[in-house]
């Protein structure tokens, strides 16, 4: 077995199309979003061990129903970039407008 023995179409080649990876992490997102935000308290300080647990449990359960049979850096790549562009949306439509003056 050669160390430098790898390969590199397998590597950057989408093994899925881009637009079903973009549609299930689209579509996990926003179900994983709603689900935390009515499951799990809202207090961080109150946030206890099971709650932590039950965000692994999830975050490991999600995981094959985002990427299916993907197995390339590219497809991960892919859905990284489409769960990053949601949550920067979600943020920027939360964040309040300046007050008048351009103060907060």
């Amino acid at each position: 077995m050669n160390i430098f023995d790898f390969d590199l179409e397998g590597i950057f080649s989408f093994t899925v199309s881009p637009l079903e990876l973009i549609l299930r992490g689209t579509l996990l997102y926003w179900f994983l979003f709603m689900l935390l935000r009515f499951v799990l308290r809202r207090d961080v300080g109150s946030l206890g061990i099971s709650d932590f647990l039950f965000v692994v449990i999830l975050g490991d359960a999600a995981q094959n129903g985002m990427i299916g049979s993907a197995t390339s850096a590219t497809d991960a790549i892919v859905l990284i970039g489409t769960l990053v562009f949601w949550r920067s949306k979600r943020d920027f439509a939360l964040t309040p407008e300046p007050a008048e003056g351009g103060r907060w």
